[in-house]
């Protein structure tokens, strides 16, 4: 048996291991989804929505736990941990109070065939494959995980090697609540894990995670035609113009790209500041990274992520980036937070997902001048705009080619569970949260239904002339 031994990131200790499930395995948790599908949906919305609610109560009953496990496996701070679960119970919370209504039958106009009424009805899809990330492994397992099951589907999750711990508290909490053993299995291990879940007989795949294996997800799915959602990285750009509130935007923003460690996929990385308020900005970023006190600075969650962090800092030093604080390691386990200025559009700090405590200042002169530089990146995730003028503010965020924005604030919107989450380009496809992602795991029926009439319709065979001049009339009286 293969398995991948996990280590504390906060502190290098040894945890567990982590049996790392192979195809036979893979497939064999497949096939018992799909039993466990039909007995999930033969118990109908309301009862599924009322098995939810028990689970909402058993994630808030052992909340404690769930913030100890979320510390040790992703080497977060309390606070972080915290904020997690929190979000966690929100979502959930909504999808029981609000969001399976958006699963009813919902009734459409028929138009000018009155004689005729018209809904449309919404059906899960089968088996859901979810493979989740390390960086909120709570979170970004829950989301999908419970909008899966609410439309009526059996779930498979892979979650991440690095913070499988956390998955299996959740999966202990969901059998307690009520959820069928065969309708929620957790298939652990690693990339081949994930790998085989995605070529076995599932109908359909939601993974969070990195740009290339989202598109290799993408073929493969396309392969067999089946959905996929597909949350991938991000590069996410805050602008500052000179009318902010310049002491918000400074704290915002670093919180923003900061905050657990900096791995997360909608955080500040990017910081992009009007000419005129440029270096003024720039040291009132430096003051507010002082300000942290060390114990509320997250770990890097392994050596390949420190690496990465390193490469971006001394790549940008050598193409003329300045650093104003940081660029070095807090201690074996922290990379104090990082601020380099004068970033250019040829720096992998500025095009690459960077996934650490690193802010990269770069200077817009005007906003034909930001519009460009923002919309240059492959990625179109997240982002901020930061300015008193709102007016403007809206105009900036319709010409920027991202999924979501928020205006004089950075990564609350995913706390608001009515509005739709995803990115655009290269960090993904698909939506959750909100209608649009309570909806993305069911399959739409659209059904018509002839109420009253004739016997036979007007332009059934066999064709007439008159028939014929009545339709040419209708297109001109009534359109």
């Amino acid at each position: 048996m293969k398995v991948y031994k996990k280590i504390n990131p906060s502190n290098g200790e040894f945890i567990y291991e982590v049996e790392i499930f192979d195809r036979e395995r893979v497939r064999k948790e497949v096939e018992i989804a799909k039993k466990g599908f039909e007995e999930w949906n033969a118990l109908g919305l309301k009862n599924r929505v009322k098995i939810l609610k028990n689970v909402l109560k058993g994630i808030k009953k052992r909340k404690e736990d769930f913030i100890k496990v979320v510390m040790e496996d992703a080497g977060k701070v309390m606070q972080d941990a915290i904020i997690e679960v929190f979000t966690t119970v929100n979502h959930i919370h909504y999808l029981t109070k609000r969001g399976y209504k958006f699963l009813k039958p919902e009734k459409r106009s028929s138009g000018y065939f009155k004689n005729n009424s018209c809904y449309v009805q919404f059906k899960p899809h089968g088996v859901v494959g979810i493979i989740s990330p390390w960086n909120y492994p709570l979170i970004l397992t829950a989301t999908p995980l419970f909008h899966a099951l609410l439309a009526g589907n059996s779930v498979v999750l892979k979650p991440s090697e690095i913070t499988t711990k956390v998955s299996l508290l959740l999966e202990e909490v969901c059998k307690q609540a009520g959820i069928p053993d065969n309708a929620f299995r957790v298939a652990t291990g690693d990339g081949s894990t994930g790998r085989e879940l995605v070529e076995s007989d599932i109908d359909m795949i939601c993974f969070t995670g990195s740009t290339a294996v989202g598109i290799e997800i993408a073929k493969k799915c396309s392969e067999r035609l089946i959905p996929y959602i597909l949350e991938l990285g991000g590069k996410d750009n805050a602008i500052v113009f000179k009318d902010a509130d310049l002491i918000r935007a400074a704290a915002g923003i670093v919180w923003g790209g900061i905050s657990n460690g900096g791995q997360t996929c909608i955080g500040v990385e990017n910081v992009l500041v009007e000419e005129s308020i440029y270096h003024d900005f720039v040291e009132m970023l430096k003051k507010e990274v002082e300000k942290i006190p060390k114990e509320d600075l997250g770990a890097v969650i392994n050596s390949i992520q420190f690496q990465k962090i390193e490469y971006h800092i001394e790549d940008a030093l050598k193409k003329g980036a300045k650093l104003v604080c940081g660029g070095e390691k807090l201690d074996k386990f922290r990379f104090k937070p990082t601020i380099l200025k004068d970033i250019t559009p040829d720096m992998k700090v500025f095009y690459e997902e960077t996934f650490g405590p690193v802010l990269g200042v770069m200077k817009f002169k005007n906003e034909d001048d930001l519009i460009k530089i923002a919309n240059s990146l492959d990625y179109g995730l997240n982002g901020s705009i930061w300015t008193k003028d709102l007016k403007k503010a809206k105009r900036v965020a319709s010409l920027l080619d991202t999924g979501t924005m928020c205006i004089n604030d950075c990564l609350t919107n995913y706390l608001i569970t009515d509005l739709p989450f995803g990115g655009v380009k290269k960090s993904g496809i698909g939506r959750v949260h909100g209608i649009e992602g309570v909806r993305a795991f069911a399959k739409m029926q659209s059904v018509m239904v002839h109420k009253f009439g004739l016997q036979k319709e007007l332009w059934w065979y066999p064709y007439k002339e008159k028939v014929k001049g009545l339709f040419l009339k209708l297109t001109d009286i009534l359109f």
